[in-house]
């Protein structure tokens, strides 16, 4: 049932200008790359493979199930569209050579990769780090697969969690037993700003290295924002994950910023469900 509703939000996608109010800034920002050939080819209708992968915000195909139906909607059915997540991914763990052969059997013309939140959810985060294994993957990308194209996207927003024990009482005393600490433990969650220094390394990455970057987290990055998410219903208990609406929302961000590229413009394709956020609707 939530899959069919899922399903019918994607297939209402408008488009910016075709008299609809629900219009706001596009995610994508463009690389130096000619990628001309791809997007003619993607808007002839050819044949063409797209591959999304990531970590366990994509495993479950939340998020990549808008992007194929919105690409296949408005494309047709030459669009071979899959997703690979693995649970607790980095793009170091995308290097073990059981996943480079996945990709190279795969043979996507188009790799979409949303890596960045398991590199980032440590307190001991290093940019430097994170760019030298950005650097490594796209690098064994282009060695096998010098003709696919490389699309980034940013992570979006999370909190790190840690639990505290306090000692709230001791047990009675008893013969030969001396009193013991009774302790409560509480779960806290703060907000990783570990993300944006990620987001950021990502962008410049892309920007360097001329691969257009879809800026997730430009829609859920601000701690305002994700507590919003959380309120509504679209980010999960755990402040890490999201719930299946989320991530479709997720999944609706990146396909209205890839159809954006693709078709060259400024018109940003939204889905009508996009003020549901900022709406005073329930779930």
């Amino acid at each position: 049932m939530i899959f069919r509703l899922k399903r019918a939000i994607v297939l209402g996608i408008l488009v910016c200008g075709l008299g609809t109010s629900l219009c706001a800034q596009s995610a994508w920002i463009p690389g130096r790359s000619n990628y001309s050939a791809l997007y003619a080819g993607i808007k002839a209708k050819k044949s063409i493979k797209i591959m999304h992968i990531g970590d366990s915000h994509i495993n479950r195909g939340y998020t990549s199930a808008p992007i194929r139906e919105a690409l296949l909607n408005r494309y047709g059915n030459n669009i071979n569209f899959s997703f690979e997540g693995i649970n607790g991914a980095t793009y170091s763990s995308w290097l073990q050579p059981q996943n480079i052969e996945l990709i190279k059997n795969e043979a996507p013309d188009m790799l979409i990769i949303s890596l960045g939140t398991n590199d980032s959810y440590t307190r001991n985060f290093s940019s430097e780090k994170l760019r030298a294994s950005m650097e490594a993957f796209t690098m064994k990308i282009k060695e096998i697969l010098p003709n696919t194209k490389i699309i980034l996207t940013t992570p979006p927003a999370c909190y790190l969690r840690d639990t505290r024990s306090q000692i709230v009482g001791y047990t009675k005393a008893r013969r030969r037993h001396k009193r013991k600490p009774i302790y409560s433990t509480t779960t806290v969650f703060a907000f990783n700003n570990n993300t944006r220094v990620a987001v950021n390394t990502i962008k410049y990455f892309g920007q360097a290295n001329a691969m257009p970057v879809i800026d997730l987290h430009a829609s859920i990055g601000t701690k305002s924002q994700a507590e919003e998410w959380l309120k509504k219903g679209l980010m999960a208990s755990d402040h890490v994950h999201f719930t299946e609406l989320g991530y479709a929302k997720h999944g609706e961000i990146i396909a209205s910023a890839l159809i954006s590229g693709i078709e060259g413009s400024k018109k940003v394709v939204i889905p009508f469900y996009y003020e549901f956020l900022g709406s005073s609707r329930s779930n």
